[in-house]
């Protein structure tokens, strides 16, 4: 037999004698790495080094190879006690960071519920909350579809100014944005001040971007051959995008809209600022009775955004859809 060695020292070693105890010790380490780890020496995180470090065996020259398996099956071994410790520690961080604020939020909620201080006003909170962040949304598709096909098909300075000049909507502070739609309008479009329209416009500026990052990869993803190879068999060129390009990049464009309908729903600064008067969403109702320390009157207004957004989060993170 070869001396003792460690296991990161294990090899297959040539031809030679045999020793009949190789496997036997093997089996022994095993079963004192086990015991120790039972007994509390070995933690599970030490549990690997233990095994690739400290525990020396026969390795038979003439059977080196079924001795170094036998090695390495015991650092396959630690391996999956470290894998089954850390699952174990997400799970637990699972259950602390979304399980007991949704289990307070429902036990608030349900309270408010049976003291009868929810009313049918918070279907219209729910509405207005869903009408405006699907408005922005929408009219942020048709805003990026433009400047995202142009900068990807004709990569010019002036297309590419304004792809960057969208995206810096996005750096702006919810109440600097805010307040700078409120000066623009009061001057140039009175009419329109004190509308929700504005503050559309506002959830637009501040949440294009989020947008783009999904619309610009996928229409880059699409070759322009194929539109040309439409145009060459007589179609012209919005025909063209519409039968060809659009259905290609549909995913693309679907997840843009979830995720600016994400962003906008929760929005909280420009809503407060730029809000018609008696115009609340469930966001500023949050805002409103958790500032007086209200919270089973804010649980369930937090309760719907959260339920409002799970159809949409799901869509996003859903197998179907990672392509996009």
């Amino acid at each position: 037999c070869v001396p003792l060695r460690r296991v990161t020292e294990a090899q297959a070693a040539p031809p030679g004698g045999h020793c009949d105890g190789a496997r036997q010790g093997t089996e022994e380490a095993e079963r004192g790495l086990d015991q120790r780890r039972l007994a509390g020496a070995v933690r599970p995180h030490d549990a690997q080094k233990v095994s690739l470090t400290e525990i020396e065996v026969h390795v038979p020259q003439d059977d080196g190879e079924r001795g170094a398996e036998a090695v390495a099956g015991l650092g396959e071994g630690a391996l999956r006690v470290l894998d089954d410790d850390h699952v174990a520690a997400v799970d637990r961080r699972v259950v602390a960071a979304f399980a007991v604020p949704a289990a307070l939020l429902i036990e608030w909620s349900g309270s408010a519920v049976a003291q009868g201080i929810i009313d049918t006003r918070f279907v219209g909170f729910v509405w207005n909350s869903a009408l405006l962040s699907g408005l922005a949304a929408t009219f942020g598709i048709l805003v990026g579809t433009p400047l995202a096909y142009l900068a990807s098909r004709w990569p010019s300075r002036l297309n590419l100014l304004c792809l960057q000049a969208a995206y810096a909507g996005y750096v702006l502070p919810g109440p600097v944005g805010a307040l700078a739609l409120l000066m623009l309008f009061s001057h140039l479009a009175p009419f329109w001040y004190g509308s929700a329209m504005v503050l559309v416009i506002a959830y637009i500026v501040h949440y294009l971007p989020a947008g783009l990052q999904s619309m610009e990869p996928a229409l880059q993803q699409v070759t322009p051959n194929l539109e040309e190879v439409a145009r060459s068999l007589g179609l012209g060129l919005f025909r063209a995008i519409q039968k060809v390009t659009l259905p290609l990049v549909r995913n693309g464009f679907i997840v843009a809209w979830v995720l600016m309908f994400l962003q906008s729903i929760k929005e909280l600064p420009a809503t407060l600022l730029l809000r018609p008067v008696g115009f609340d969403t469930l966001a500023v109702r949050v805002w409103l009775e958790a500032s007086e320390e209200s919270y089973q009157l804010a649980a369930p207004s937090a309760l719907l955004i959260v339920l409002l957004t799970l159809p949409a989060l799901m869509l996003l993170i859903s197998k179907d859809w990672r392509a996009a």
